[in-house]
């Protein structure tokens, strides 16, 4: 191994070594308050050396939302590349992002942080431009979902299809996010599940062709 594939790699290595001790702060805590000397502390690294590998907070937490989003992504893909007509697969897409939501909350949680409360620094890093392209992938392969529909005629044909996926995201985080509120459980105001369903119920009626 050369000297430059070693250097490579431990500097792979130690990002890792970071991004694993940031999870463990940032999945137990709220991002807004968790600090980068905890993460330094729990790396058993120097702050300095944090800030060489990720140049700030917002950019550590939208590494850890990439990572989420892929899981998502291929998530996403899978239920694409299967059998089915076009409706099939935009709802089956909806139920894949309520089946990642409850088996991975804290990475739900963080790309939801990292999108509606991150960007503090002002500055977008490779990390934070990483998220927007796999988030973009993953409306892109609603968007194909839905235009196989109108192709298939099992959606509405006047749809525009990147219109009604943003719809779909947009309407589908928000029942998530809602159905899980501690509150809202316990009043006993929702059932969690089946809330989600009548979710993905009204928004099948809305594309059926």
């Amino acid at each position: 191994m050369g000297v430059a594939e070693r250097r490579l790699r431990e500097k792979e290595a130690r990002k890792t070594t970071i991004l694993h001790a940031a999870e463990r702060v940032f999945f137990a805590s709220d991002p807004d308050t968790a600090t980068m000397d905890e993460v330094a502390d729990t790396a058993e690294l120097s702050k300095g050396l944090l800030y060489h590998y990720f140049g700030s907070k917002d950019e550590l937490i939208h590494a850890i939302a990439h990572k989420g989003l892929l899981i998502m992504q291929s998530m996403f893909r899978e239920v694409l590349d299967s059998e089915g007509d076009g409706l099939t697969k935009a709802r089956g897409m909806g139920e894949a992002y309520i089946r990642f939501a409850k088996q991975y909350p804290d990475y739900f949680r963080i790309f939801t942080w990292a999108e509606t409360r991150g960007h503090s620094s002002g500055s977008v890093g490779e990390h934070t431009e990483a998220c927007h392209l796999v988030g973009d992938s993953c409306i892109g392969m609603v968007a194909e979902a839905v235009q196989i529909g109108i192709d298939d005629g099992t959606i509405r044909p006047e749809l525009n299809p990147i219109e009604t996926a943003i719809t779909l995201w947009a309407q589908t985080h928000g029942v998530i996010e809602i159905s899980q509120r501690k509150r809202m459980r316990e009043r006993k105001m929702v059932d969690e599940n089946q809330l989600q369903r009548a979710s993905l119920d009204m928004m099948q009626k809305g594309l059926k062709a």
